[in-house]
Formats: structure tokens, sequence, C-alpha cells
């Protein structure tokens, strides 16, 4: 009769939720303190907007990158916490090794769109948009910086101080697909709320250069990907992470040490006996 072979585990490093770095409950604490920022910023830049202004909050590609931040900030950060501070049998868990595979896979996605999509944010708004933060006031200055520019901070501190792993190559399919889709919200959100979300959508604008600046931020997205993806790994081979050792490190520690009987042990006088 054949070995079933065992399911596919999740995350058998622990990687989403440690770092080379730092300890898991820092990691945590950085976490959950980003996200409460990200979450801040966010209240206020729909508020400061109001009116008909906050009608277009979700037609910007920047707010729902920002959206996707604030909920990874969150999962990930109440993930690591769980597993810093909550021990099963011994053993470090955390909640989303054991849950259902389509929500593993989300998180994978999300994560995917986090490595990549806030830096083709930053480079679209400084080079294409060229933004004059002249007349701004300090708050709108605040809370363009932070989703222009501390953006791909947060997202570098991802990238390079933890140990979340190289995002699948299939999770680049889904950033296009993910794009192509807001392509069409943006066109929609011209038939429904009648403006151009950016100025490089609008053909009249944009006229010739149109479809270029189309496919230049889906190439964009393909090189962020690949730059991301190749600095993570390069990072791991740095940091020599392997979640094969990490996970026989966990089992090591979690085993409790064996205690011999007082009965059973052997004192300075028996072991000097033949």
């Amino acid at each position: 009769m054949a070995t079933p072979v065992p399911a596919r585990l999740f995350d058998p490093g622990f990687a989403y939720v440690t770092s080379p770095f730092i300890r898991p409950s820092f990691l945590a604490l950085w976490r959950l303190l980003v996200a409460v920022y990200v979450t801040i910023a966010l209240i206020y830049s729909l508020a400061y907007g109001g009116g008909r202004t906050s009608c277009r909050f979700f037609s910007y590609f920047t707010h729902l990158t920002y959206i996707g931040m604030c909920s990874w900030f969150w999962a990930s950060g109440v993930q690591t916490a769980i597993y810093a501070f909550y021990r099963k049998g011994g053993k470090p868990v955390y909640p989303l090794r054991k849950w259902p595979r389509p929500l593993q896979w989300a998180h994978e996605c999300l994560w995917s769109t986090i490595a990549t999509f806030p830096i083709v944010v930053t480079i679209v708004y400084w080079a294409i948009l060229s933004p004059n933060l002249a007349e701004a006031t300090t708050a709108g200055v605040w809370g363009t910086v932070s989703m222009h520019a501390v953006n791909s901070f947060l997202c570098l501190t991802e990238v390079l101080g933890t140990n979340n792993p190289a995002p699948r190559w299939l999770t680049l399919l889904v950033d296009i697909i993910i794009l192509a889709l807001y392509l069409g919200l943006a066109y929609l959100s011209k038939k429904t709320l009648g403006f151009y979300v950016y100025d490089f959508l609008d053909p009249k604008k944009a006229g010739n250069y149109l479809a270029a600046y189309i496919v230049g931020i889906g190439v964009a997205e393909v090189i962020v990907f690949v730059v991301m993806w190749g600095i993570i790994r390069l990072r791991q081979r740095l940091t020599k992470w392997d979640p094969t050792v990490e996970e026989r490190r966990q089992d090591t520690e979690a085993t409790p040490e064996l205690v011999l009987p007082s009965d059973m042990s052997m004192s300075d006088d028996h072991k000097s006996k033949p």
C-alpha cells in the first residue's frame, strides 16, 4: 500500500513572520505601528478631500495600493504577534499556516503587490505626474509624501528587513491582471464621475502616447517585479536563510529536554569506578 504524501505545509520556515535582524516581537511591534500610521494617513486623506473629492478617493491607484499596504501591515503584524507570543504544544505557530489554501494564496498575492506596486506608484508619480508641492499646505505635503515616497520606504523594509520569500512568478500574472482591471476602473470613473484619474489616460492630452503610457506601466511592473525578486533572493543568500533549516531549529527548540530520575544519574564516584 502506497504511503500517503503529506500535504504541503504553508511557510515551513516561518518566513512571513520573522526577520534576519530583529526578534519576532520587535517585528510585530514595527508592523503594527506602521499599520496604525498608514491607517491614519488613509483616514486623513479621505477626510481631507471631503465632499466631491471623497467620491473620487477610490478611483486613484495610489489610494488603492495604500489600502493594500494597510491590509498587509495589519494582517502580517497580527500574524507576527501571535507567532511571537503564542505557543501550542511548545511550538511557535501562527493562524495563517492552518487557514484554507485560498486565504494563504491571497496572502502570497498581497505580498507580491506590496513588493512591487509602491515602487511603481512612486516612479510614475514623480516621473510622469510631476507634482508641484510649492503651493501645497503642510498637511497636503505630508499626505503626498506618505503615499508617494514613504510607501516605497515601507515596501523596502519588508523586502530587505524580513524573511519574506521572493514572490512566486505566477503572482506576477495576478499583478498584471490587477493593473488591467484598474485601467477599466479608471475609464469607468470618467464615465460615472466625469473626470480622468490621471492626465496621461486622457486621449486628448496624451495623444499618440496613450498606448505607450499604458504599456510602459505594465512593463515597469514586470521590471520592478524581477528586480525585487532578485533583491530578495540576494538577501536570502547573504543571510543564509534556509526554510528547512529554520523549521528544524524550531522543532529542536520546542522539544523538551530529557531529565533523568535522580536514582538513574551517575555521580562522579560511579563514573570513576570500572
